[in-house]
């Protein structure tokens, strides 16, 4: 059974955000402290619903016409932010699961090009949304409403569907090994696991009381040498999403995948 619904924003944590009429937030994203602390100031490049009003959990990126797809996609993940597409539904558990892939939307022509939808992780620093509208790169940003077509749902579970983890996630973190492969390796790797809903992760610093200091949070360095990222499970997962990441092929192919994945943290 088929049923449609819209989402309206409920509540400011990245687990609940939806914007009018459809939106979502952001999965097993549990905003920490420092992340959602600190107010974004006015700036020219940033579109807010109201003065003074601002939706600091969802954002439209617009990057400069020279800026390639993987390109922005690397500068959004250091900043420890998500590509998400918010009109999925992925909050719940019994929306069929779709890509979270963004390339296809980056590369059209229609207005605006060259746009990701992000929202912030446990990774992201409070003042995120500043960090985005100083880079040259980076257009204009709209952090208002999203408004969404109604999101089907199903009251019941149709067998051999695809369904978003939604609600129903938990926190696992994932070390994801790669095939060696030419060209923008770190890039493509990103690509692959942004599409199926995971979000880059950094256990020890996640968990490390107090909180330390923000730094950025790319991997390229230790994936050039290891070929492997450490990822988190989100909500934009499929409850399926351990057969979906061994069946990734192509120039981003799978050669392993070690879950549970637990560092051996240093003391603090």
């Amino acid at each position: 059974h088929t049923t449609t619904r819209k989402r309206w924003r409920i509540s400011a944590l990245p687990l609940l955000v939806a914007l009018a009429g459809c939106a979502v937030g952001g999965g097993s994203q549990v905003a920490t402290t420092s992340a959602i602390t600190a107010a974004p100031q006015p700036t020219p490049k940033v579109t807010y619903v109201a003065p003074g009003a601002y939706y600091p959990f969802l954002a439209d990126v617009h990057f400069q016409p020279s800026v390639g797809y993987l390109t922005a996609l690397q500068f959004v993940t250091n900043l420890g932010l998500q590509p998400l597409y918010v009109c999925t539904g992925y909050d719940a558990s019994n929306v069929r699961w779709q890509s979270q892939d963004e390339s296809g939307g980056f590369a059209k022509t229609a207005m605006p090009p060259h746009t990701l939808e992000v929202a912030p992780t446990p990774l992201a620093p409070g003042d995120w949304l500043q960090r985005l509208a100083a880079s040259a790169s980076v257009a204009s940003i709209y952090d208002g409403p999203q408004h969404c077509p109604l999101i089907p749902v199903d009251l019941t579970p149709v067998p051999g569907r695809l369904y978003f983890l939604g609600q129903s996630v938990w926190l696992e973190y994932l070390q994801v090994t790669f095939a060696p492969f030419s060209g923008n390796a770190y890039g493509q790797a990103l690509s692959a696991i942004s599409a199926l809903g995971f979000r880059l992760a950094d256990p020890c610093y996640e968990q490390s009381l107090p909180a330390p200091p923000w730094r950025p949070i790319s991997q390229q360095t230790s994936f050039a040498s290891s070929g492997a990222l450490v990822v988190a499970i989100t909500e934009a997962n499929s409850a399926q999403w351990s057969a979906q990441l061994k069946g990734v092929a192509g120039v981003a192919g799978v050669v392993g995948v070690t879950a549970p994945y637990a560092p051996i943290c240093p003391a603090s």
